[in-house]
């Protein structure tokens, strides 16, 4: 017998999970659409939520990876070259963001997307229910050219937050890597 909870299966122990938090999603439930979506009854958020919490704890106490759509979403922007690109050359591309998002593997949707890009110059909103916005590119260069750069990107489909660090693409960067040999 294992000790803590049972995380094996016929092919050994778990050792990561990929989990959903419950969101406003859950809202969505009514009495008539149950039966078709799988509940026994329309769950109350809040103690679904503090539920999956407990569960998750209790993964990670016993040795077991927890990770959510919404980390792999936040690292795919951050390490997306093409985004990293755009940065440098003071281009707020959002489309370059969004298909960081999308490849991340993660369930999201476009069309419900805002994003916005923010530095210590200001923030400037790209995108707003996933179409791009008018704003000023003078503005937008100014943000960009910062050394600390924040991207807010908000799926409207559940509370999860992630953040995720990058590092930026340079010449000095690209020289220094394109130098290296093993």
């Amino acid at each position: 017998m294992y000790p803590g909870i049972h995380n094996f299966s016929e092919i050994g122990k778990l050792n990561k999970v990929l989990l959903h938090r419950p969101g406003k999603e859950l809202e969505a439930l009514t009495p008539a659409t149950l039966e078709r979506l799988l509940f026994d009854d329309v769950p109350y958020l809040k103690i679904a939520q503090e539920e999956h919490d407990n569960f998750a704890r209790v993964l990670r106490e016993n040795g077991v990876e927890v990770v959510y759509y919404v980390d792999e979403v936040a690292k795919a922007i951050a390490g997306s070259t093409l985004f990293k690109a755009a940065v440098f050359g003071r281009d707020a591309n959002w489309g370059r963001i969004m298909a960081a998002a999308g490849y991340s593997g993660a369930d999201v949707d476009p069309t419900k997307a805002d994003c916005i890009i923010k530095s210590s110059a200001g923030e400037v909103q790209v995108m707003k229910d996933g179409f791009g916005t008018d704003f000023s590119e003078e503005l937008a260069k100014a943000v960009l050219t910062e050394h600390d750069i924040t991207v807010i990107v908000d799926f409207h489909s559940g509370d999860g937050k992630a953040v995720a660090y990058g590092c930026d693409l340079t010449y000095e960067y690209v020289k220094i890597n394109g130098d290296y040999r093993t």
